[in-house]
């Protein structure tokens, strides 16, 4: 019989013993939610719904997302990624993000049909696109950045296919991160 370790187990048991990332072991569950009561005309190709803020440094470990019927028919689709929050920062290839700048637009969920129908138990999108393999990495890290930003990034949906019957309804998500 063999015992493997984990890798933040594996840190742990090394002799000397190393620092494993408090957000991986000792960190502080946070929750964002927002709620939005989405027009028809905030449902449209290419529009952009801001819905969580998280910090660049945080451990993402759930991303529901819960909507009313968005489309009478089968048409809608939606990405979900990364924007830049309020705060204007440069990442370490130079590239200058400034407030609510685009990232990475299906870094969390890509082409999503979940708007076609109600969904009230929530679909969980964070490994939909992400490998099971990025439970620890940074939001930073899972926008593709390449250093902490030290700050705010948003969570946000992005309409890519057009509803064929747009209708007005609620949309929420619910982002649980981890903090040192």
């Amino acid at each position: 019989m063999s015992t493997a370790k984990a890798v933040e187990i594996t840190k742990m048991d090394a002799s000397p013993s190393k620092m494993v990332d408090a957000g991986s072991h000792t960190g502080k569950k946070r929750v964002s939610m927002d709620t939005i009561a989405a027009l028809t005309t905030d449902l449209e190709a290419a529009d952009i719904i801001m819905m969580n803020q998280v910090p660049g440094n945080a451990k993402l470990n759930s991303c529901k997302l819960y909507n009313d019927d968005l489309d009478a028919s089968t048409g809608i689709v939606l990405d979900v990624g990364f924007y830049n929050g309020p705060d204007q920062f440069t990442d370490s290839d130079g590239t200058v993000y400034a407030p609510g700048a685009l990232i990475d637009i299906d870094a969390i969920g890509t082409l999503l049909t979940v708007g076609q129908g109600a969904v009230t138990a929530g679909t969980e999108l964070r490994f939909e696109t992400l490998n099971i393999n990025t439970v620890n990495q940074k939001v930073w890290e899972l926008a593709g950045l390449g250093q902490d930003p030290k700050v705010n990034l948003r969570i946000a949906i992005t309409v890519q296919t057009v509803a064929t019957t747009p209708q007005a309804g609620d949309i929420s998500m619910v982002s649980e991160y981890i903090v040192n």
